[in-house]
């Protein structure tokens, strides 16, 4: 069977409203998200189990989760596969989220700071992770920066809306910033 690519679809403000991804027999394996105004995953819905993607010998004992699997799907060759490493980028994501919400601040540098902070969880995820030893954890670290791209370019294509329309009237409506009080 050829191999089937994960891919996920993201609402107008660059939130992920679902992925999907395949099992070795092509079936596919949905995953749902559902955010809210502040721009915060308030439900994830996954399925049973995870695709699991290498390449090995017929005659070999593969361990996935400390569990044992023989007669693996030759799919990408394992020194290309990204170990499965989660990184959360929630602190770059709630300083955009303070950033988008203080009065009069600038969308583009709020946007650019959110890249920012996620390439340094990557790179910290990176460092305090078996990946600084795995030869694998370059290309983690590649594909981290990626994910971390994809985020960005859905803030900037799509994260105007919460900032005119949410953030900015009412963060600007508190503000003190008459010069005679």
């Amino acid at each position: 069977m050829p191999l089937v690519m994960p891919f996920d679809f993201y609402d107008p403000i660059g939130n992920r409203t679902s992925a999907t991804d395949y099992d070795e027999q092509g079936n596919p394996l949905l995953s749902t998200y559902t955010a809210n105004a502040l721009n915060q995953y308030t439900s994830r819905t996954v399925p049973g189990y995870a695709a699991v993607r290498g390449e090995a010998a017929t005659n070999a004992t593969v361990t996935v989760n400390e569990r044992w699997h023989i007669g693996v799907t030759p799919s990408i060759p394992y020194e290309l596969m990204p170990p499965a490493v989660s990184c959360p980028f929630t602190p770059a994501c709630n300083g955009h989220d303070k950033c988008y919400w203080t009065c009069n601040s600038d969308r583009a540098k709020c946007d650019d700071d959110f890249r920012k902070g996620m390439n340094a969880l990557c790179d910290e995820c990176r460092k305090n992770n078996f990946l600084k030893y795995d030869p694998r954890g370059y290309i983690w670290l590649l594909w981290c920066k990626e994910v971390a791209f994809m985020y960005y370019l859905g803030v900037r294509a799509g994260g105007w809306y919460d900032y005119d329309k949410f953030a900015q009237p009412e963060a600007c409506e508190d503000c003190c910033c008459d010069e005679g009080k």
